[in-house]
Parts: C-alpha cells; structure tokens; sequence
C-alpha cells in the first residue's frame, strides 16, 4: 500500500522553489554552519567516490546527503534542505531516511509548530528522542495512542524530566517493538521504584537502559525488584542511583541475558539471603560497581555465586582496607572469576588525625604483595598516591592501563 505523502505547510514551512544548483555559498548562515559542522563528519574517501570536486552542494550523491542525516536532528535537516530545491525537499520527506528528534529548550508554541510540522507527519520515520524540556514532555506523549506510532523508533532519552509524568509514559511504550534503548534521568525523587522497573523490564524490545531514579528519605527499605516476576531482554544497564542486595538480586532474576552491569551498591543487612540457582547461571561478562563503604565479604558474595562468567571489573571503593588483601583478591579471583580479563581497581582513603590506617611503609607494602607473580601473569599493574599536610589528606591505589 503506498505512503501517503504529509501536506506541504508553505505559509509555515516558507518554502522557495528552485531547480538551480546551489553553491555551498548561497546557502543561509544557520544551514552553512550546520552542514560544515556534520559535512566534515564524513569519511573523505566518501566524498571522492563523486570523482568530482565538491564545489557545488547539488552534484553531491543521495546516499552522502542521507549519510549527513544522519548526524543532524529533524529540525536541522529541514533548516538546512527543505528549501534548497525540489530535489531535496523530496529527498528529506522520503521514508527511506530515518530521523533524530531533539526536544531541548524551546517554547509551548514553538514545540507545538514543531510538532505540527516536522514530529507529526513523519512518526513513523522517527528513530531516535531526546526530550529535556520540563513542560513538553507530558505533552508529546498525549493522546496514549500516540506512542504505538513511532513503529520505528529505537532510541529514547529522558533528561532532566520531572518523575511524575514517567510512570504513564513508559506504560504506553510497551507497543514498540524496535526500541532497544531507554535513559531514564528524573530532576526530582521518585518513591515507586518497583513500579517504574516493572514497566521497564517489561519492554519487548529493551536491550539497554540507563536511569538514575532518585530515592526518596522515607523510602521504606522493601526490595523494590525481587518480586517483580517478569523476564525481560535487557542485556546492558546502567542503575546510577543506590541499590541494594535484594534489589540487584531481583534484577538479574528478571533479565536473564544481562552481560553489561554498572551500579552504586548501598550498604545492605549483614544477614544475607541465599541465591536462586536459576540466578546463578547468569552470563555477566561486564561489571562495572561503586562499592563504596560496603564490606568486602558482600561484594565476595556476589562475586561467589553470580560472576564466573566475568570478564572485565570495574570497582570502586572507600576507606575500607580489606579491599586491599592481595591475596584475598587473588583467592576469590581464582575460584570465582576464573575468565578475568580487565581488572580494574580504584581505593581512595580520606586521612583525618594523627591515628591513620596508612603511612607511606603501608603504601609500599601494600603495592610489593600487589606485585607477586600472580598480578604480573595477568599484566595487571598498580600505583598508588600519598598527599597528607598536618595529618589530613588522601590516599589512593588505584590500577595502571587496565585497558589491555
């Protein structure tokens, strides 16, 4: 079934017919700035595949024009093409090329016209928003019906949004089979957490999230996930806010194929619960954790029972010297993490008083069982950094080109 074409807005769109060619000269300042900025972009051997040289904007093939694009947001494509010639205008209204919405700092009425001339009549060419602006973001997604026409959009980024207008659109994303990422970043607190990630988990097509949803003072302390009982496609998220044990045991309860994981721990009760053994097959290969002042026999729990796939570690600490057993790390590593490629430790201990837990023969010491032939078998290398002044100061051991 053919496409119906969107209605042409002259009086809105201020069209200007032409068939000329047109030199990158003639161009208007905003479309010269925008197109020099993506143009150069693009791989130059692209461009000589013209065997012309690019004088004139118009010689230049539809396959580069798309390419360009790509790199710019729907509202720059048209600033830049739509009223160059019918050519272009063509060319920019065709499905073939998929289009990046940017929704930052703009008016109602501005949003509105946008919506009404760009948003509108191309939803389903739509492949990628970003939607920033405290008092549009309810109002792009109205009516619900609404969000099941963006059929191709893959990529969608909240910033900066107020928590709650969330709930209700993440409800009303659930009919979009092609979006496989989803950044959820609130201005404020939110209390519901387990509400939020159940509409999250149950996204058909997530495969990447990223959200930092803030806690509020009387959260209650209940797991917010490990009751949730979905199974979701997710194998890459990114939790900024705290969680605790219950929590990111009921997340890898609940996304199965998860190979990328990056969260804060937060320190949990000393009586830990034993894990799932349908958990404990789980495939992490990537994590990426702030332990903070979390004991280290919590992160060996986890690391015990969850990480013997793991290839690459990232991990923050403070204050607590455990973490800093070398022979502890390398007895776990062992036995727990037999496929460990990157190993990626930073340890930072705040000095206050003359009573301290570290001197510079700490220091040394520490790096000499840091150097034993176990870490020089894995290249893996570390340093460490002493500054204190009237016994106050920092300390921190951290690992040297763990990207390997």
């Amino acid at each position: 079934m053919s496409r119906i074409r969107p209605r042409q807005r002259a009086t809105d769109c201020n069209y200007s017919h032409t068939n000329k060619n047109v030199p990158l000269n003639e161009l208007t300042s905003k479309s010269a700035k925008i197109l020099t900025f993506y143009f150069s972009k693009i791989p130059f051997n692209i461009c000589r595949e013209t065997h012309e040289s690019v004088t004139v904007f118009e010689i230049l093939p539809n396959e580069i024009i798309c390419g360009i694009c790509e790199y710019l947001y729907a509202l720059d494509i048209y600033a830049a093409f739509y009223n160059l010639n019918s050519r272009f205008r063509q060319l920019i209204t065709n499905s073939s090329v998929l289009l990046n919405v940017n929704i930052g700092s703009m008016s109602k009425s501005e949003f509105s016209r946008y919506v009404e001339n760009i948003i509108t009549p191309n939803q389903d060419r739509i492949r990628f928003i970003y939607l920033s602006n405290l008092y549009v973001v309810d109002l792009f997604f109205s009516p619900v019906k609404i969000a099941s026409r963006f059929i191709r959009l893959e990529k969608l980024v909240f910033d900066n949004i107020k928590s709650k207008y969330l709930l209700n659109i993440i409800r009303r994303l659930t009919s979009l089979t092609q979006l496989s990422s989803l950044t959820i970043m609130p201005i404020d607190e939110y209390r519901n957490h387990d509400e939020i990630y159940r509409s999250i988990l149950n996204l058909p097509a997530l495969t990447y999230c990223k959200m930092n949803l803030k806690r509020r003072y009387d959260y209650s302390g209940n797991p917010t996930v490990r009751m949730l009982h979905v199974t979701s496609p997710l194998e890459e998220i990114v939790i900024l806010q705290a969680l605790d044990y219950d929590d990111i045991i009921g997340l890898l309860a609940c996304a199965p194929h998860l190979k990328r994981l990056d969260f804060n721990f937060s320190k949990c009760r000393d009586n830990l619960p034993a894990i799932d053994s349908t958990i404990a097959s789980l495939r992490l290969t990537h994590l990426t954790v702030d332990m903070g002042l979390t004991p280290f026999d919590h992160f060996e729990r986890i690391t015990t029972n969850l990480l013997s796939h793991l290839q690459v570690l990232h991990i923050s600490v403070k204050q607590n010297k455990k973490y800093l057993d070398a022979n502890r790390w390398e007895q776990l590593i062992s036995s727990s993490m037999p496929h460990l490629r990157i190993f990626d430790l930073n340890y930072s201990y705040h000095i206050y008083g003359i009573y301290t837990e570290w001197n510079l023969a700490d220091c040394n010491e520490t790096l000499r069982k840091f150097s034993s032939l176990f870490w020089a078998q894995h290249k893996w290398y570390f340093e460490y950094q002493l500054a204190v002044k009237d016994y106050e100061g920092e300390m921190w051991f951290f690992s040297v080109n763990p990207y390997r």
